[in-house]
């Protein structure tokens, strides 16, 4: 937001290879939503997520349906990783 153009640069290039990489993965385990954490998608959310989301339907092999497939900012911060620990014991112990 400061006008720094090299970062800027360097996040629409991490951008574009992270929905590269979202594409593949779709492809390959067809989710039903793809969750990008960190702190720069907690600090900016869909403006983080909107060019990965563009790119990751680029790369998807069937087109129609694609934007049924949510890709989103997580809303869970520091509790993603203590929930998902929590739900894959729970799971296992199930």
């Amino acid at each position: 937001d400061e006008g720094d153009d090299l970062l800027a640069e360097i996040v629409a290039d991490a951008q574009h290879v992270l929905g590269l990489h979202v594409g593949n993965l779709i492809n390959l385990l067809d989710p039903e939503v793809v969750v990008i954490g960190g702190g720069i998608a907690e600090r900016m959310g869909d403006r983080f997520v909107a060019p990965i989301r563009e790119a990751a339907w680029k790369q998807v092999l069937v087109a129609r349906g694609r934007e049924n497939i949510r890709i989103e900012a997580t809303v869970l911060k520091d509790d993603a990783a203590p929930l998902g620990a929590a739900h894959l014991a729970f799971s296992r112990l199930g």
